[in-house]
């Protein structure tokens, strides 16, 4: 899973695997260390879940964003590329199918 950061705006890309698991688990995750300590660590997870609504939630260093499982489900598998959602503070939410490039 790729994480792009810019602004106000966060998007994760997934490969179609990826997608499969996330889907079949409920979970993918990832992380970053951030320097030389063990506990230097930043990690972020997408979750699925069974309510109606995302939500966002940030814990000493790991970042969970919860995503409807009605939502994941519908974009998963559609052809619709991208999965939006605008927190109520502003920050807009991406989740991306990252799909291998078409050659000419």
């Amino acid at each position: 899973m790729k994480l792009r950061i810019f602004g106000s705006s966060v998007r994760f890309r997934m490969r179609p695997p990826e997608v499969a698991v996330w889907l079949e688990s409920g979970t993918v995750s990832d992380g970053v260390r951030i320097g030389p300590r063990d506990g230097d660590r930043w990690s972020y997870r997408l979750e699925v879940t069974p309510a109606a609504d995302w939500s966002i939630a940030v814990e000493s260093g790991h970042w969970v964003v919860s995503v409807p499982q009605s939502a994941a489900r519908a974009w998963a598998d559609s052809d619709l590329v991208s999965l939006d959602h605008l927190t109520p503070w502003g920050t807009r939410i991406t989740i991306e199918k990252d799909l291998p490039r078409r050659t000419r």
